[in-house]
């Protein structure tokens, strides 16, 4: 995860598609694919969190799920925005190789 691929910017697109699409009474999801981890977790380890807390829309930031940058881009941007967003969500994907498939 790197700060200069301004992630910051989707966010603010999101923010305007969300009283666009208010008006429209559409919905959209961004699913945001990035890693602090290149390596990957433990496929067991993201087996648990799906089990646990509904990862990946949800995440926790005190087991191994959110790491470094990751942090505070979960708690301090998508979670605030998802809380007060209506017709608008992002899912934080911090894990390459996730797929329906599993």
């Amino acid at each position: 995860m790197v700060p200069s691929k301004a992630l910051w910017r989707d966010m603010r697109v999101m923010e305007h598609l969300d009283h666009r699409l208010q008006e429209a009474g559409k919905r959209a999801v961004l699913f945001v694919l990035s890693t602090s981890i290149p390596a990957g977790r433990r496929p067991e380890w993201v087996a648990a969190w799906e089990e646990q807390y509904g990862w990946p829309v949800g995440h926790r930031g005190d087991n191994g799920d959110l790491v470094d940058n990751e942090v505070n881009y979960f708690f301090q941007t998508v979670e605030p925005f998802n809380q007060r967003a209506q017709n608008c969500k992002v899912v934080f994907v911090n894990q390459f190789g996730w797929s329906q498939d599993r």
